[in-house]
């Protein structure tokens, strides 16, 4: 799928007992000398995560990053949290984590997801306007591992220094080179070379993991030796595809997520089906009749033209002759405008669940979409309260969510091409690399059918990939079901790759 289109637009509970915020430590904003210099504040906490108790330190810092002369180029900021009961540090996996955008932060993941506290944001359902609550996160993996939140450089409180510029980071190559140099750094400086490693990658962030491998496992055209060699990667929401515009082959992997949409939305019969046996039957379908009937073409017979067209109604809910006039090619914004438009609705491709008025133009791709509306602003209100609160981190500065700046001025890849090859190669090199694939089944963004094509014609081996489909959206972990269920499959990755 081309995903250019959407990623440069991504984008009262009792609080428990974290056992104080203890002796916060900062290290000022600007040395005597008036040059920018590194932030850290230090925090204790006690949690129960995955069933254990962890006492462990939340560390929200700079690391400085410098180009191949040793001259400082920029600071990235991160949240780190680290068991303090582990005997042997070395022994325990450390997790990298990151969003996507390209431009935005890691705030998604951390409260959204996996850090130590969580915010309840509301469900496709709820359409209420409480205010965000903070809750204790049992479902965080820090039982299993060190987690590390990463802020690329142009989000968050991530900032170039030195002889860094900021828009020499909003490049696919430069932005992986500079999350590579980042991991390096932060094992230098924590020597924890010995741990098993992670990343985790969401939205774009499953692009940059990919290059990230890449340049962690070197090569000639990297300039690098081997450096890193990394356990497990885990992606959710899979972008690896940079391509526009969508092929015959997005279209057949966009029909299971449609599908799916239709079916959550009782807008076809669901027939006494389970969601999962429909997506099966439809992505049955699609691989075989739908994408012959795409490869003809204008040798399609007009008796089966009108045959698919019957058959696409049935699994999507649209009208047969909106499906003729769209060539029986149907993309994801056309598909989420019209499913529920006698109703005067629109459907999110974020997350198919969630609904809102029909847009009138001109359309905005983040302020038109019901999902990213309903649970970004909950997202960021409890996020600032808990790393002023819990973390001591007392910036004035803004924190960056996302940066369509950055978004704007990207510099893709000039040889569009499935980043699946990056991930096969290093799984090439490096026999230990296990792959998760995480999926939405209601992502009309990344959409699972897309997400396997690239995998499997990448040159992944796909006996050490992990793939799992949620009743969810593009951000899986949205709905506390859902995200329950990935931590543990996560959790269950995690455990089975240490060796």
């Amino acid at each position: 799928m081309g995903v250019k289109l959407f990623l440069t637009m991504m984008c009262c509970g009792a609080f428990g007992q974290w056992g104080g915020a203890k002796a916060a430590a900062q290290v000022s904003e600007v040395d005597p000398s008036g040059l920018t210099a590194p932030r850290q504040f230090v925090t204790h906490h006690t949690g129960t995560f995955g069933g254990t108790l962890v006492h462990y330190t939340a560390t929200a810092a700079d690391v400085p990053l410098e180009d191949e002369n040793g001259k400082l180029i920029g600071y990235v900021f991160s949240f780190t949290y680290t068991a303090e009961s582990a005997k042997n540090a070395n022994a325990r996996p450390v997790m990298f984590i990151f969003n996507g955008g390209p431009g935005s932060a890691s705030l998604w993941t951390h409260v959204g997801g996996f850090g130590p506290k969580r915010v309840s944001v509301p469900a496709p359902s709820d359409n209420s306007t409480v205010s965000a609550r903070l809750l204790d996160n049992a479902s965080s993996l820090l039982d299993v591992a060190d987690l590390v939140f990463i802020d690329p450089i142009g989000t968050g409180f991530s900032r170039p220094a030195g002889d860094g510029k900021l828009e020499q980071y909003f490049d696919v190559r430069k932005d992986a080179e500079a999350t590579a140099e980042f991991i390096r750094r932060w094992l230098a400086q924590t020597n924890r070379w010995g741990s098993p490693k992670y990343m985790l990658g969401e939205s774009y962030g499953t692009t940059r993991a990919a290059l990230t491998a890449k340049y962690l496992m070197g090569g000639v055209d990297t300039g690098h030796l081997p450096l890193i060699a990394m356990n497990g990667i885990a992606l959710l929401g899979t972008a690896l595809t940079l391509g526009l515009p969508p092929t015959d082959a997005d279209f057949v992997g966009f029909l299971p997520s449609q599908a799916a949409t239709a079916w959550f939305h009782d807008r076809i019969d669901k027939g006494g089906r389970s969601l999962a046996s429909l997506v099966a039957e439809v992505t049955q379908f699609a691989q075989q009749e739908y994408a012959a009937a795409l490869y003809a073409g204008s040798l399609l017979p007009d008796g089966r033209r009108q045959e698919i067209a019957a058959r696409l109604h049935s699994y999507t809910g649209l009208s047969e002759n909106f499906i003729l006039r769209n060539d029986l090619r149907v993309a994801m914004r056309p598909f989420a405008a019209e499913l529920l438009a006698d109703s005067g609705q629109s459907v999110s491709i974020v997350d198919g669940r969630y609904t809102g008025g029909t847009p009138r133009a001109p359309f905005d791709p983040v302020s038109d979409d019901p999902s990213l509306t309903r649970t970004s602003p909950f997202l960021l209100d409890g996020f600032m309260t808990y790393i002023r609160t819990y973390l001591g981190v007392t910036l004035n500065t803004r924190y960056e969510t996302t940066s369509f700046v950055a978004n704007g001025q990207w510099r893709w890849l000039a040889d569009n091409y499935n980043l699946a090859v990056e991930l096969g190669r290093a799984m090439r090199q490096n026999p230990a690399l296990h792959l998760f694939v995480g999926q939405g089944y209601y992502d009309l963004t990344t959409p699972t059918g897309t997400a396997m094509y690239a995998l499997t014609h990448g040159g992944v081996p796909m006996n050490r990939v992990s793939v799992k489909q949620y009743e969810s959206g593009h951000v899986i972990y949205i709905t506390d079901h859902d995200q329950r269920q990935l931590s543990a499959d996560l959790r269950s990755f995690v455990k089975s790759t240490q060796n």
